[in-house]
């Protein structure tokens, strides 16, 4: 990536499953509000 690009991200999901079961399938454990905190992410 040469230019920088911007998407809002309002929430940050955490997803856990036990890790002697891959079958298992994923759940959300945590639900972390960012808002306004993270405006812009610019990689170069």
């Amino acid at each position: 990536l040469h230019e920088s690009f911007e998407f809002p991200v309002e929430y940050i999901y955490v997803l856990q499953r036990p890790h002697d079961n891959d079958i298992t399938p994923f759940h959300i454990a945590y639900q972390l509000l960012l808002g306004p905190v993270l405006q812009r992410i610019n990689f170069k």
